[in-house]
């Protein structure tokens, strides 16, 4: 009787190992999704863009053109410089050391 359930029990947990391991990328999603914050965007000082994939850059930029921030501020891939970029956007950048 004892074999039974542990047997039942073990089997249950690996099935259960298996379906998460199986849907992992879609319960991945929908953790990470519970877990950002929407909130509705307001126009800030600054536009802070940090490291990962151009979209982020094209994003910040696209936020500031909308009027949502004064400045954008991002950190060059490989540079000791950061970057705070004004009104007419990279061309006249500031450049100040970090």
């Amino acid at each position: 009787m004892r074999a039974k359930r542990t047997a039942g029990i073990t089997a249950s947990i690996a099935l259960l190992g298996a379906m998460a391991f199986l849907f992992r990328e879609p319960l991945m999603f929908a953790i990470g999704d519970y877990l950002v914050i929407h909130d509705e965007l307001k126009p800030a000082d600054v536009i802070h863009v940090i490291a990962g994939p151009d979209d982020r850059t094209d994003y910040a930029i696209q936020l500031y053109k909308q009027g949502y921030g004064k400045q954008l501020f991002s950190r060059e891939v490989g540079a000791p410089s950061m970057v705070t970029i004004t009104d007419n956007m990279a061309p006249n950048a500031r450049r100040r050391k970090a």
